[in-house]
């Protein structure tokens, strides 16, 4: 070859010393990085952060799903109806519940005697696990287990209790 040809590397068989015909019979080996080891890890780390990545999005998709099975299968409580009546099984130490003419509710101790008659103020919300009553002699109970200092406010409103749907059938019956 002439020296007008540049000489250049091996690698391009059409500017190289070579024939064209030698080269297509004898191919070279690509050039290999000195990352190639690297790389395959590289390339299985990457596969299995989008693996996890894959699960964690399925887990949050169908978070609502699984929620939504797991409460079909727990227990049903029995929903409370507004005038229904209950009867202490036995004495109960709570908390009263009083209410006043303005944005406050307050508390007292009191200790509900076995065999008091409990009427339900209103309609339980489905998912609620409690629900207020009152006593069947309201007034009666009030005047012995109220304060006095709430009673004779003239902002008071009156009184209720909590119990929660669980109760039925072992506390109230």
């Amino acid at each position: 070859m002439s020296d007008t040809f540049p000489r250049t590397t091996h690698n391009n068989p059409l500017q190289s010393d070579q024939s064209m015909s030698s080269c297509l019979l004898h191919p070279q080996k690509p050039r290999q990085h000195t990352l190639a080891p690297e790389q395959g890890r590289y390339e299985t780390r990457v596969k299995v952060m989008l693996r996890i990545r894959l699960i964690l999005i399925w887990y949050r998709l169908t978070l609502p799903f699984r929620r939504f099975r797991a409460n079909r299968l727990k227990p049903i409580e029995p929903s409370v109806r507004g005038g229904e009546r209950f009867e202490l099984a036995e004495d109960n130490i709570t908390h009263g519940l009083t209410s006043w003419k303005a944005p406050f509710t307050g508390d007292f101790e009191c200790k509900i005697p076995k065999g008091t008659l409990l009427e339900v103020l209103s309609d339980s919300v489905p998912h609620a696990k409690g629900f207020y009553c009152k006593p069947v002699e309201y007034e009666k109970f009030e005047a012995e287990y109220v304060p006095e200092s709430d009673r004779k406010n003239s902002r008071y409103g009156g009184y209720a209790f909590v119990f929660m749907k669980s109760d039925i059938g072992t506390l109230l019956k």
